[in-house]
């Protein structure tokens, strides 16, 4: 039975309000660490700009909402690549796998980094050195009556900067509820809770992100989401828009995509904030890709492949 749309708000609203309770329990820095879980990694939610806490239906859901994996009936595996900018790269991993009538649990891992080099006091360059973000995660789902589903992410972290490091934990939480009404689906994420990061003295808290969407599947193979993201302790709030078409041709399908972030990063100038996509689809493989500028800082490119076991 499926529940009513003002009934089926209130429990959003209810989830999103629990939120200002976790964030007193953090200290309120100006700034936050480990910027890398910032960065969307797959590469169909970036060609939709982002605006996909309600799409998230398998493995992607690791990153975007744990909840997401409730919709698997068959295990998935993803692997993807990050060319981001100023030769910053992340090479990322994940693998869901369906509880069936229960949910469905997950894992995955993501390895950010860069080359940098040291410079003496005086400006003389020295040996090169490595900076990385790396994290593993594990998840679960929960099926809930009238299509509902919650989920729940731990994550390990650690950081390394020449030769100082620093470790830290966190956790994600999420919920979905699917065809609130025909073919619209809402969802919730709140993440990255967890302990603060230290290098040297420096300490600075993970980057929390509150997100709350809308998808609506206008046709089987066309899909429109909204999302609005605020991130507290960094003070920025986000409007993610994103559209995906799609097209069969025998056992084939295409798939293109567009969206757009609203935000503080249109500053950089250009066509920032902009993102398109492709992808192509049969039987049990999926290939994606995503552009975006970044204006004056360069552009980012992202590929990921999906496998689906058993079909």
């Amino acid at each position: 039975m499926r529940r009513p749309l003002a009934s089926s708000l209130r429990i959003l609203a209810a989830a999103l309000l629990v939120a200002p309770a976790l964030l007193r329990a953090a200290n309120g820095a100006d700034a936050t660490a480990s910027q890398s879980l910032n960065l969307p990694l797959e590469a169909r939610a970036a060609g939709m700009g982002d605006a996909y806490v309600a799409v998230a239906s398998g493995a992607d859901g690791l990153q975007w909402n744990p909840a997401g994996m409730n919709e698997l009936r068959v295990p998935q595996v993803e692997a993807g690549h990050l060319d981001w900018i100023q030769g910053v790269n992340d090479e990322y991993a994940s693998a869901a796998f369906p509880i069936y009538g229960l949910g469905a649990w997950g894992v995955g891992a993501s390895y950010l980094y860069t080359q940098d080099q040291y410079f003496d006091s005086v400006g003389n360059p020295g040996a090169n050195f490595t900076d990385f973000d790396f994290s593993a995660k594990a998840a679960l789902a929960v099926q809930l009556p009238d299509s509902m589903s919650v989920g729940i992410e731990y994550k390990i972290l650690r950081q390394g900067y020449g030769q100082q490091f620093s470790m830290g934990s966190g956790f994600d939480l999420g919920w979905q509820m699917r065809d609130v009404i025909r073919s619209l689906d809402l969802g919730a994420a709140l993440t990255d809770l967890g302990t603060p990061m230290a290098i040297g003295t420096t300490r600075e808290n993970l980057p929390i992100q509150m997100k709350a969407g809308a998808a609506a599947h206008l046709t089987p193979l066309l899909t429109l989401a909204v999302d609005e993201e605020f991130q507290p302790l960094d003070t920025i709030n986000l409007l993610h828009g994103g559209l995906e078409y799609g097209t069969r041709v025998g056992d084939w399908t295409g798939l293109a995509r567009v969206g757009y972030t609203y935000g503080p990063a249109q500053a950089d100038g250009g066509l920032t904030g902009l993102a398109v996509g492709l992808g192509v689809a049969t039987g049990s493989w999926q290939l994606d890709y995503a552009w975006a500028p970044q204006g004056d800082l360069g552009q980012s490119n992202r590929i990921t492949l999906t496998w689906n076991a058993g079909e």
